[in-house]
């Protein structure tokens, strides 16, 4: 048998705790969140291994003295706190819906199950609620480059994305700036921001984009012609912001007023000319374009002048220039003579062949005028001159009688051939009475001619009773002398507007006008046609401008489509014959206006809008146009829009310059496929497993959209508006877009990230190589599982031993066991199953090596002893006041505590007072060693630490006032020690 082995004595000494043993970590100390959003605030614990976690809790206040309060049981806090970690590291809680009032610090807190096991993680965490606003300046001048901001009243993280509307509409800008270069009017609005994946959005400001006055434009009032003497009103309106300051008015570049209406009472003629606005705002100014005001008047200043003198022979003619001034310009020019009731010609020129005294009267629509006579003298040439001409004159008139009476002979003689029952007393007869005249050497003739015609016509059984006025006004004779001569036998007229119809009439001289109307039907009323100025519906609107010798003319107000009809005009003179109606008269046709648009387009394509009336307005006719009340720049009745884009939808109408009617509006309706496709979220903050999310596709189309289309990687999930999907799973994490389409077209919107939050599962360790090792090697385990956000913290535990046996990701184990390792994020924990490691020992040569080596330690240790015991013996030498009742000798094991022990009794400190010894007694060991195996040994090993105290007592709290304090205590109590050792 071989002989037993030396057996190595170890000097175990109790293990003392430090404050490194105790800790709280925080993944961040400062968290900026918004308002209305949930807050994860993360964390990890430590203590040492024999402990155990009693409480776990959340405050938000440290008093000395005092027990924090668990936020748990604070009814602010309650129903918004969940946590999500455990009773062995992870001490991660979820706040939601915070609020401003949340502004605090955080603080962790735990106890374990001894009395002065208790922490508190300080410094906590800082948490800041923020809400949004966009910082943007007051106001800004059209083509400047503008940044809105988003702003918080802390810094979020920088992966935050944002979100912008524009009076509601969502932009594409995703930074917390907002730039907008060259900025237009049409940027002007109500700007708001939002946090990408949060429901709470900024408070909208106004951006007001300043630009100078654009298309001035004038107005006049009243519409339609402008009559001398009338109070005419220019308005001058434009689009600005700010609104103008002022306005000045100029007439062919002359200052003549200010302010936005410019009055004119009692119109002048002198008023006639181009007028226009100028607007003038803090940005800048604009002119207006000209418009002419026309003032109408009826002939003034009429003349008479004459080519050369005043006095002619007898034969020549003089010729007369009747000049004026009026507006518009003279219709008629009528010659008469002094003394002569009728006229004696027309037009502006007349020859007078006679002597006289001849003056013109001018017309145009608004009155006439008579000119000063002049006079003209005819002298008579010499006798045979006379003579030569009564002769001619007399033979003349001698062949036309011939002439008459032989065509009237022959016209009988048929007559009488063919109709045999014919009366034979029939006889036409022409009796010319005789010619007077007084011949006077150096006078023209002054003679009378006078003749008589009778016609006698016989009808078979039949009579004709002329009345009063002639059936029809062809069998008159001599019509050439009565008539009425129209302006125009045709009016287009604006509803609303003023109507003149022009006219002059004329009848044969000897009859005196006693009445002159105007009607509209054929119909006679008690033997009369009826008087439109008697008629209740015109005689408050009909005012006649003419007289009772030639003009004729009338004016029509405030016209009505009821007022189309012919109308006629009717004169009456002093003589049973005299009456007469202009036929055919004036038709007047009333027309509105409309706009003729197609009722939809689509945006690129080419629209032309036309202002349409019933009837034909003249050439002359000026149109305004008006989008939403603003008006445009064209000035025909067409409105061409090339290459249409979707802010020319709107109203328009349209109006005719100088009246006061407008069309009815129509809307242009611009389609356009769907354009800034966009994508929002619902819920705020982090999306985790197993909550229900909506994702909901909006876009700006017209028509709307027709479908939507989802897609996550290109690969079609669903359709409709939003997509939801409930109890989410980690696989819908993932990029989505949505497709949108309307019957023009189609869209897709960017990506969205799906992140789904959740905490680790399928935890899984896994070794390098095979799981048995040889005593000395390690095998290095690796644990890894699935979780969002990935693991913060691995954990490794050794089966049946409460605390830790190492971190991260890896680990290298030296024993045999079962290790497992726990995974853990912001959002909790999982362990993974254990995994067995065994050791092997090495062959025979190896133990005695180790054993060796361990005999050669021991030795060291002993000689160190000796050496302490020897100090010792010194030092109670000099030590004359040492009491010398050192008889007690203890034999204990008494383990070192530490600060986290119960304190040591009264009775304890006493009993150590002097010198202490310790004794190891080792008992033998027992082992066979058989040649090829390992050895099997028992070894028994017995501890004694034998500490001296000198009169020193402390006394422990339940917990120390102060975190701070725990480090000193952390301390072993003791004085100078003497360690002595025998074995035997």
């Amino acid at each position: 048998m071989a002989p037993p082995l030396p057996l190595m004595f170890l000097l175990v000494i109790p293990r003392v705790y430090s404050a490194d043993d105790w800790g709280v970590s925080y993944s961040s100390k400062y968290i900026c969140a918004l308002k209305g959003s949930s807050v994860i605030m993360s964390c990890t614990y430590k203590y040492p291994h024999r402990y155990k976690i009693k409480k776990v809790f959340w405050t938000k206040s440290i008093e000395k003295g005092v027990e924090p309060q668990d936020l748990f049981n604070d009814p602010e806090y309650s129903q918004r706190i969940q946590y999500l970690g455990d009773k062995q590291q992870n001490c991660t809680i979820r706040l939601n819906d915070v609020t401003q009032k949340d502004s605090h610090k955080y603080y962790f807190r735990f106890t374990t199950n001894k009395p002065a096991g208790k922490w508190i993680g300080d410094p906590g965490v800082t948490l800041n609620i923020t809400d949004l606003h966009v910082e943007s300046p007051e106001s800004v001048t059209e083509g400047d480059t503008v940044s809105l901001t988003c702003k918080s009243t802390c810094n979020l993280t920088d992966r935050t994305t944002f979100i912008w509307r524009k009076n509601t509409q969502s932009l594409t800008e995703r930074n917390n700036k907002l730039l907008l270069q060259s900025v237009r009017r049409e940027d002007a609005g109500r700007y708001s921001c939002a946090v990408h994946g949060h429901n709470l959005t900024s408070p909208h400001v106004y951006l007001n984009v300043k630009y100078p006055p654009e298309n001035p434009v004038i107005s006049i009032n009243p519409s339609g012609e402008i009559v001398l003497g009338d109070s005419v009103t220019l308005t001058c309106s434009s689009d600005s912001n700010p609104p103008v300051l002022n306005y000045t008015w100029f007439k062919e570049n002359t200052t003549v007023g200010s302010g936005e209406i410019y009055s004119i009472t009692s119109i002048r003629s002198d008023h006639s000319g181009e007028y226009k606005c100028k607007s003038i705002n803090e940005v800048g100014e604009k002119y207006s374009d000209t418009v002419t005001l026309n003032v109408m008047y009826s002939p003034r200043n009429v003349s008479v002048s004459m080519s050369g003198s005043g006095e002619i022979v007898l034969g020549d003619s003089v010729t007369l220039t009747c000049s004026s001034d009026s507006n518009p310009p003279v219709l008629n020019y009528t010659w008469f003579k002094v003394n002569e009731s009728s006229s004696v010609g027309s037009g502006q020129s007349y020859s007078a062949l006679q002597s006289g005294f001849f003056f013109c009267v001018a017309q145009n629509q608004h009155g006439s005028q008579r000119s000063a006579a002049v006079s003209v003298t005819v002298h008579h040439r010499s006798g045979w001159h006379v003579v030569l001409g009564i002769m001619m004159g007399c033979g003349g008139l001698f062949f036309i009688i011939i002439i008459i009476i032989i065509i009237l002979f022959k016209m009988k003689k048929r007559a009488g051939v063919k109709n045999e029952n014919l009366s034979r007393n029939q006889y036409d007869s022409i009796k010319p009475k005789r010619l007077r005249g007084n011949l006077t050497a150096g006078k023209a003739p002054e003679y009378t001619a006078e003749i008589e015609y009778a016609t006698v016509q016989h009808h078979k059984h039949k009579e004709k009773k002329r009345t009063e006025e002639h059936e029809t006004q062809n069998d008159r004779s001599f019509q050439s002398d009565w008539d009425v001569s129209y302006s125009s036998s045709y009016i287009c007229a604006l509803k609303g507007s003023s109507v003149i119809m022009s006219c002059t009439y004329k009848y044969p001289p000897g009859y005196k006008i006693k009445k002159v109307f105007w009607t509209k039907t054929d119909v006679k009323v008690n033997d009369e046609h009826p008087d439109l100025f008697n008629d209740t519906e015109y005689s408050q609107r009909i005012q006649y401008l003419g007289d009772k010798q030639q003009n004729c003319t009338i004016r029509l107000n405030d016209v009505t489509q009821k007022d189309s009809h012919e109308y006629y005009f009717r004169f009456i003179t002093n003589k049973p014959d005299g009456r007469w109606t202009g036929y055919p008269g004036v038709t007047l046709d009333i027309t509105d206006l409309h706009v003729e648009s197609p009722e939809s387009v689509t945006e690129g394509d080419t629209v032309s809008l036309t202002c349409k009336s019933t009837c034909n307005l003249t050439d002359r006719t000026t149109f305004i146009w008006w989008k939403n009340t603003q008006s445009l720049t064209e000035r025909n009745n067409k409105l061409l829009l090339q290459s249409v884009r979707r802010e020319d939808a709107g109203r328009y109408s349209c109006a005719v310059h100088g009246h006061n009617l407008t069309s009815p509006h129509v809307y242009l309706n611009v389609k356009y496929s769907p354009k800034t496709v966009s994508v929002s979220m619902s819920g705020s903050g982090e999306i985790f497993l197993g909550d229900s999310v909506n994702l909901t596709c909006s876009s700006d189309s017209n028509p709307p959209v027709l479908n939507y289309t989802w897609f996550k990687e290109n690969t079609t999930v669903g359709s409709g508006e939003i997509y939801s999907i409930t109890s989410i799973r980690s696989d819908h994490s993932g990029e989505y877009k949505c497709k949108s389409r309307n019957e023009v077209g189609e869209k897709y919107s960017d990506t969205v990230t799906l992140n789904v939050m959740y905490s680790p599962r399928n935890v899984s360790v896994s070794m390098s190589g095979s799981g048995e090792i040889v005593l000395g090697d390690s095998v290095n385990l690796t644990c890894s599982s699935d979780s969002n956000p990935p693991v913060l913290n691995y954990t490794w535990f050794k089966e049946n031993e409460s605390s830790s046996v190492g971190s991260g990701q890896s680990y290298s184990a030296l024993q045999s066991g079962f290790f497992y390792c726990v995974t853990q994020n912001q959002h909790g924990s999982q362990r993974s199953a254990a995994v067995s490691v065994t050791v092997h020992y090495r062959s025979g040569w190896h133990v005695v090596w180790r054993i060796t080596l361990g005999c050669g330690g021991f030795i060291i240790i002993i000689i160190i002893i000796t050496i302490l015991l020897k100090k010792k013996k010194r030092a109670g030498v000099k030590n004359e006041n040492l009491s010398g009742n050192q008889d007690q000798i203890y034999c204990d094991v008494i383990e070192r505590v530490s600060v986290h022990d119960a304190p040591l009794s009264e009775s304890e400190t006493s009993d150590q007072n002097d010198a202490q010894y310790a004794s190891i007694k080792p008992k033998r060991l027992r082992g066979n060693l058989t040649a090829g195996k390992a050895p099997e040994y028992t070894a028994e090993i017995e501890y004694a630490t034998v500490q001296h105290h000198k009169h020193k007592e402390k006394k422990r709290t339940e917990e120390h006032e102060t975190q701070n304090d725990r480090r000193s205590d952390m301390q072993t109590v003791e004085e100078d020690s003497v360690i002595y050792s025998s074995v035997k």
